[in-house]
């Protein structure tokens, strides 16, 4: 279904030029993490609709945004397996140290909807016991949250916590 006349995939490059023209700052780092998603041939094709500063805001937070993705998959296991609790699995040896890591390489440059823990352990984590298994989604939805965290200051914002004010502020809301 069309919005202002685009279609829904072409959207976020839209409202991002148009929040970061009017500076609508609380809006800013989503759209920008939300255009940062797309390939980048995507991006090269709308970049004369996004103004100049804009345009570069984005391709460094994109970059940004890639570099801490990329280093989240890859090194989930071994943190994963380094910070289990041995009281948390079921055997005698936690079964995190013996499993199987399966194609973990397709995270690297993933969208990041595809880390979280659900799908994770369901894709590409095999011969968990139920506790194991519990402990790695739990770890795994921490870590997004850290890097959701961080979306802010990939992007030259100020961090949630200041935009959330800014927020409340425009909305008259508390």
């Amino acid at each position: 279904m069309p919005v202002f006349g685009r279609g829904r995939r072409e959207c976020p490059f839209d409202l991002l030029a148009a929040a970061f023209r009017a500076e609508v700052e609380v809006l800013l780092p989503v759209l920008y993490f939300a255009c940062s998603d797309f390939a980048i041939e995507s991006i090269l094709k709308v970049a004369s609709t996004l103004p100049m500063e804009c345009f570069f805001t984005l391709l460094r937070g994109r970059e940004a945004s890639i570099d801490r993705l990329s280093k989240f998959a890859a090194d989930l296991p071994e943190r994963l397996t380094d910070e289990i609790d041995e009281d948390i699995c079921q055997k005698d040896e936690p079964c995190l140290k013996n499993a199987y890591y399966k194609d973990v390489s397709e995270l690297i440059n993933a969208d990041f909807e595809s880390y979280s823990g659900e799908h994770i352990v369901n894709a590409y984590l095999s011969r968990v016991c139920p506790h194991c298994n519990c402990f790695v989604v739990n770890e795994i939805e921490r870590r997004r949250r850290d890097i959701w965290a961080e979306v802010p200051r990939f992007f030259g914002c100020p961090s949630w916590g200041i935009l959330e004010e800014k927020f409340r502020e425009i909305t008259g809301s508390r």
